[in-house]
C-alpha cells in the first residue's frame, strides 16, 4: 500500500477556511505561515541558500526575531528539532 501524502497534509493542516478547521489545525497553519515568513526574511537578506533550512534557535516557530533565526543544513536542522 502506498502512502497518501496529500491526505496526510489535509489531515494535518485541515481543508478549507481557517475558521472551519480544528484549533490544532489552526495552530499548525499559523506555525507554517511563520516558518514561511522566516524563510522569506532570511532569503531577502541573502543568508539562506538553496538546500538549507531556517532553524529557530528556541524551537518556537512563531518567534521570527532575527536573533532567533539561523540558516543551517537540512540535516543539522532536522536533527536539532527532535522532541
Amino acid at each position: 500500500m502506498t502512502r497518501d501524502y496529500e491526505k496526510e497534509r489535509r489531515d494535518y493542516y485541515g481543508y478549507g477556511k481557517y475558521a472551519d478547521v480544528t484549533p490544532v489545525q489552526q495552530k499548525h497553519r499559523r506555525e507554517k505561515d511563520a516558518r514561511d515568513a522566516a524563510r522569506a526574511k532570511l532569503k531577502k537578506e541573502g543568508a539562506v541558500k538553496k538546500g538549507q533550512d531556517v532553524h529557530h534557535k528556541n524551537g518556537n516557530a512563531l518567534d521570527n526575531r532575527r536573533s532567533n533565526l539561523q540558516a543551517t543544513s537540512v540535516k543539522d536542522n532536522r536533527s536539532k528539532n527532535k522532541k
